[in-house]
C-alpha cells in the first residue's frame, strides 16, 4: 500500500515539474534552453543526395555516411570512420574495408571520389578526391590530395603524404612525406594485400551480423554465456540438448493440458476424469495419514535413557 502511495505522489510530482517548466519556458521566450535529442548522424541525407549501397554493408554506430555515396555489398565503415558526399560523390565498390576514424570524402571543384573493389583504407587514412583500383591498400594515417591516382594493388605505406595530382601505377609501394616510389610489390605481396581486403570482409560480416540481432537475441546470447560460465564451460562449448523423445513427451502432453496441468511436471496423468478423480482422492488420504502421524509424533513423551 505504501509503495503505491510512494509511486502515486512521485507521478504527481514529475507532472508539477514538468508544468512548471513550461511556464518557465514560455516566460523566457527565444532566450529559453530546450533540451533535445540528437539525431543520429549515421546516415544522413544531404542536398538530395543519400547513400546508396549492396548487401550486407555494415554502417557501425559511432560511423558517419553523409550525402551521395554509393558503397558496394560486403564492404564496411567501421568505428568512427567518415564518409562525406555532401560536397561532391563518393562512389565505393564491393568489400572495401573503411577502418577506424579514416575520412573518405570528395571537395567541390575536384573529381569525385572512387574507390574499386576489395581495398582496404587503414585506420586514420584520409582520402580526397582521389581515384584507388582495386586491391591496392592505403595504409594508417596516410594522406591522399585532389586529383591522386593509385593504381591496381599498390600500397601507399603509412603516414605516407601523397601530393595533389599525383599518378601511382599498379603494383607499386609508396612512402615518405611527400610520397615517393620505394620499389615495386612482389607478386606474394600483391596476393597478400588482396588476403587481407578478404580477412576484413570477413571481420565487417560478423559486425553486421552482431548489429541487425533484436534485443531478445541478444539477451539470449547473454543467458547462453552465463549459463556456460556458471557450469564452467568454454564459450566455444556446445549447450546440452533435450533428447527428442523428451521434446516429443513435452510438446504431446502440453497440447492436452490447460492451466497448472502442464509440462513434464503435469498433474494429469490419466486419460479419464474418473481415474484422476481416484488418484487424487487416493493422494489426498495418503496426505491426511501423513499429517495425523506427525501429529501422533508430537505428542509423544520423549523419555531419555539416564
Amino acid at each position: 500500500m505504501a509503495q503505491r502511495v510512494t509511486r502515486a505522489v512521485g507521478a504527481v510530482v514529475r507532472a508539477v515539474g514538468q508544468w512548471v517548466d513550461s511556464v518557465g519556458v514560455t516566460l523566457q521566450g527565444s532566450e529559453a534552453y530546450v533540451e533535445r535529442l540528437v539525431p543520429s548522424t549515421r546516415v544522413v541525407a544531404m542536398k538530395g543526395g543519400k547513400l546508396q549501397h549492396g548487401m550486407q554493408l555494415f554502417v557501425a554506430s559511432s560511423a558517419s555516411v553523409i550525402g551521395d555515396v554509393t558503397i558496394g555489398e560486403l564492404s564496411a565503415v567501421f568505428y568512427g570512420a567518415l564518409v562525406r558526399g555532401d560536397k561532391n560523390s563518393v562512389k565505393i565498390g564491393r568489400n572495401v574495408s573503411i577502418q577506424d576514424n579514416a575520412i573518405v570524402e570528395a571537395a567541390k571543384g575536384h573529381p569525385m571520389t572512387v574507390i574499386g573493389d576489395d581495398v582496404v583504407i587503414a585506420p586514420g587514412a584520409h582520402i580526397v578526391s582521389a581515384s584507388i583500383e582495386d586491391g591496392a591498400m592505403i595504409g594508417m594515417g596516410a594522406k591522399l590530395g585532389p586529383g591522386v591516382k593509385v593504381g591496381k594493388d599498390a600500397f601507399v605505406d603509412g603516414g605516407a603524404v601523397v601530393p595533389e595530382g599525383t599518378i601511382i601505377p599498379p603494383g607499386q609501394l609508396w612512402t615518405g612525406t611527400p610520397a615517393a616510389h620505394l620499389r615495386d610489390l612482389s607478386i606474394d605481396e600483391m596476393a597478400f594485400l588482396r588476403t587481407q581486403a578478404l580477412t576484413y570482409g570477413q571481420v565487417a560480416s560478423r559486425h553486421f551480423e552482431q548489429s541487425i540481432k533484436s534485443t531478445a537475441e541478444l539477451e539470449y546470447e547473454e543467458y547462453l554465456a552465463d549459463w556456460r560460465e556458471w557450469n564452467y564451460m568454454k564459450p566455444e562449448d556446445a549447450i546440452p540438448t533435450v533428447a527428442p523423445e523428451m521434446v516429443e513427451y513435452y510438446t504431446l502432453t502440453r497440447a492436452q493440458s490447460v492451466g497448472y496441468d502442464q509440462g513434464i511436471f503435469r498433474e494429469r496423468e490419466f486419460d479419464d476424469d474418473a481415474q484422476r478423480a481416484a488418484k487424487l482422492a487416493e493422494e489426498a488420504d495418503a496426505d491426511a495419514a501423513e499429517e495425523e502421524y506427525y501429529q501422533n509424533l508430537a505428542t509423544l513423551e520423549v523419555v531419555y535413557a539416564g
